[in-house]
């Protein structure tokens, strides 16, 4: 697909971005965000930390509104989002976003919603 082409050439080209902020809000978002780029997703998510252990996989309901979510997603702060590796599965795509210490944060596009992600940034937007 057309689509899935221009997204090979893009992706490649993204990073590094800083994790300034990462939150869940309360539509169940996990928000990764810096100065100049953020990225959204309502997908469950893992983040694997550079040795491959779970940091933490799928917990969005159990975290809104709790001091968990911000103790679980403080790995992720300070580090930078150097490299993004699509997954094409049908006409979806599942994201890996490489991270500057070799952990990864994983995103699973099969939830329902309109674009399960969003990556913007000041040189140009990607949806899903």
């Amino acid at each position: 697909m057309e689509w899935m082409d221009a997204f090979e050439r893009w992706a490649p080209g993204v990073g590094p971005h800083r994790i300034e902020e990462a939150l869940y809000n309360v539509s169940l978002q996990l928000i990764l965000a810096g100065g100049d780029w953020g990225f959204a997703t309502l997908c469950p998510v893992r983040a694997l930390a550079p040795d491959g252990t779970v940091w933490f996989s799928d917990v969005r309901a159990a975290l809104i509104g709790s001091d968990a979510a911000t103790d679980l997603l403080r790995p992720l702060v300070g580090r930078s989002v150097v490299g993004i590796v699509p997954r094409f599965r049908a006409d979806i795509a599942d994201l890996d976003l490489r991270l500057d210490d070799g952990g990864r944060v994983q995103c699973f596009s099969d939830c329902a919603s309109y674009e399960p992600w969003t990556l913007d940034r000041k040189s140009g937007s990607a949806g899903m």
